[in-house]
């Protein structure tokens, strides 16, 4: 039975760090895109035709005036309104809460697990406040990634407004937002059948809901960012009729913070709160307390080495206690949250990260390899990540030197930059292999990088959703990663990819190997990277799946119906 009135709005609120391009905000990008604005055109894209309704056409990430200064609606930072005395807060003393924020945030400004893309570019000379998508140097202090993506305002990879994972502004974590991935799974696809094959089966993941839902209820959309400068993707949603409000969090435990969010949940009739990352949500739940808005907590990806402490795991049962619904990016993020965060299980939900495919032209893809000078006789293997140490550069370069030896018609494509690019260029020239490896700089739109490569390279420590690793599935390449994070949900070993264990130079080099040797002999990798994107990863079953959350948290439908 449903206990809401079909014809009212639902107005949701992100709550979230800045809208840099990284992971996180990616993810709150097709989020808000694929639920909140016009649907898109979904006439078939004509590849010889560019022109054609369904054209790629990526917002730049140039534009340098993300926040807009007429927005009056955003808070003040100087607003000293307290809340009202009929809504308390829960009783916590500022010190205690002021800490557990504290040791979270240094986790998360120093992270390196980001959730989305994760290459950057070269440090920028501008001020840290600089607006710029260009600005993705790691010192910024706007910048907390982690992610990948992932993680923090900050996150994740060499990101372009495609959704390659080339920035490091983004947690938690680094697409084009194109909803015309339309493409069914295949039913010979046989990842969906192996016992290792981590499908949401689980009663704990969303798989989607019955079409009808789609139709009603329409949402309204807001995000509400606590950094400053707002960032590109905000520039890009603001155009498009977003609104957006600005708060400038201070150092410490920011308690006029609470009163800032809490008088912006009340005055725009917010009814549900979407909290990304650790600390927006602990502000964004004890603003929301005793208040009929509802609160959602995600958690875009986890930090490397992964750590807590006591207060963290005191006083987070008790947040959960306001919160109506906690999800994860990964079963792996999942199961950190009930282990270094002291979360219930049954609190928690899987809603994986979701793009839309790719789309490339072949011309283009053509024209680049002949620009780059590699002979139509070499296998094409390649990354795009930030230059970051968490991205284990020169664990892949000497597995690479290995391939060489059995496969030298090969060149090494690395896209993105950062810290660790001097480290990088010697240990190549250490290892002789500067002929075969192209460090191409931080590009804006990889994705054309992407589609040259025959296998897709992902070394990293630590990983949650690598959006560029899904980017490279919508494309059908074939994966090689290492055994962390959410790694092993997105690739099963032998079906789509190849899974190693973490900083193994032989395994890595092996699989490698055996990837090229197989795309060689079939198709059978590629086609069932595609199916498995298809299935699990696309920007469609995500938005579906927080559609049904949404509805069931604001009363269209019963809050026990997990579809």
């Amino acid at each position: 039975m449903y206990n809401k009135q079909m014809n009212k709005q639902t107005h949701v609120m992100h709550l979230t760090f800045d809208m840099r391009i990284g992971g996180t905000e990616m993810v709150i990008k097709n989020i808000i895109e694929g639920l909140a604005l016009p649907k898109k055109d979904t006439s078939p894209f004509d590849a010889n035709n560019p022109s054609s309704p369904s054209a790629p056409n990526p917002s730049s990430p140039n534009d340098n005036t993300p926040s807009s200064s007429n927005d009056s609606t955003s808070s003040s930072s100087n607003d000293n309104t307290s809340s009202s005395p009929s809504t308390p807060h829960p009783s916590s003393p500022n010190a205690f809460v002021g800490d557990l924020i504290n040791s979270h945030q240094l986790t998360e400004s120093t992270a390196q697990h980001n959730v989305g893309r994760t290459s950057v570019r070269p440090n920028s000379a501008n001020s840290p406040s600089s607006t710029n998508a260009n600005d993705q140097s790691p010192q910024s202090a706007n910048i907390l990634y982690s992610s990948n993506d992932n993680t923090s305002s900050s996150s994740n990879d060499n990101t372009s407004s495609s959704s390659n994972d080339n920035t490091s502004s983004s947690s938690n974590d680094n697409t084009s937002s194109s909803p015309n991935d339309n493409t069914p799974s295949s039913s010979n696809d046989n990842t969906s059948s192996s016992p290792n094959d981590n499908t949401p089966s689980s009663p704990n993941v969303f798989i989607g809901e019955p079409e009808n839902l789609l139709q009603t209820p329409e949402f309204k959309m807001s995000v509400l960012c606590i950094e400053s400068p707002l960032g590109p993707f905000a520039q890009e949603l603001q155009e498009k009729g977003i609104e957006f409000f600005q708060l400038n969090r201070q150092p410490g435990f920011d308690t006029k913070l609470i009163k800032q969010i809490r008088k912006t949940i009340k005055n725009n009739n917010v009814d549900i709160i979407h909290c990304h990352q650790y600390t927006p949500w602990v502000y964004g739940v004890i603003a929301a307390a005793f208040t009929q808005t509802k609160v959602i907590f995600t958690e875009h990806g986890r930090f490397y080495p992964d750590s807590s402490t006591w207060k963290r795991k005191l006083i987070n049962p008790i947040l959960n206690l306001f919160t109506d619904q906690v999800t994860a990016i990964s079963k792996a993020t999942k199961q950190a949250l009930i282990e270094f965060e002291n979360i219930p299980e049954k609190s928690i939900k899987v809603i994986y990260n979701g793009i839309a495919p790719l789309q490339v032209i072949d011309s283009e893809v053509q024209t680049l390899r002949q620009a780059l000078n590699i002979p139509e006789t070499h296998n094409i293997l390649g990354t795009i990540a930030r230059f970051d140490p968490i991205k284990n550069h020169t664990m892949m370069l000497k597995a690479f030197s290995l391939v060489l030896k059995q496969q030298p018609n090969t060149t090494l494509i690395m896209v993105g930059d950062g810290e660790e690019r001097e480290n990088i260029e010697n240990c190549i020239k250490k290892l002789n292999i500067q002929n075969k490896v192209i460090l191409t700089g931080y590009q804006t739109n990889p994705e054309n990088y992407l589609a040259l490569m025959n296998a897709y390279l992902l070394s990293s420590f630590s990983e949650g959703t690598s959006m560029t690793l899904l980017e490279a599935m919508s494309l059908g390449k074939p994966c090689v990663v290492t055994d962390v994070g959410g790694n092993p949900e997105v690739i099963i070993d032998g079906r789509n990819g190849f899974v190693t264990p973490n900083d193994d130079i032989i395994e890595f080099s092996k699989s490698i190997i055996n990837t090229l040797i197989s795309t060689k002999t079939n198709q059978k990798l590629s086609d069932n990277s595609k199916n498995r994107f298809d299935l699990l990863f696309s920007e469609k079953n995500m938005n579906k799946q927080y559609l049904t959350l949404y509805k069931s948290r604001s009363g269209f439908i019963p809050t026990n119906m997990d579809i």
